[in-house]
């Protein structure tokens, strides 16, 4: 009979992934409120651009993502070669 209250409000969301299997496994943020999105990765494409590694180097590999405070995406990089690579922390 009462209604929901939630807080905080949501500032932004976003879909986040390739054509694959993609699991996001931390976030952090930052002083500036930029938010960082480690996971694996096994799409070959839309994952990673300007980063440290554009190219998918195996299945599966780790990503980092970092999206302003605003959800904008700065960067984007894959992290591993041929072997299970995944980011967690």
């Amino acid at each position: 009979t009462k209604p929901l209250i939630i807080d905080p409000s949501i500032v932004w969301a976003t879909y986040y992934g390739g054509t694959e299997s993609d699991i996001g496994n931390a976030v952090a943020l930052d002083a500036s409120g930029n938010v960082y999105l480690a996971g694996r990765t096994s799409s070959t494409s839309r994952i990673a651009s300007g980063g440290f590694q554009n190219t998918y180097g195996g299945d599966p590999d780790a990503f980092l993502v970092k999206f302003s405070s605003s959800g904008q995406r700065l960067w984007a990089t894959y992290y591993g070669g041929n072997q299970f690579d995944y980011g967690v922390g």
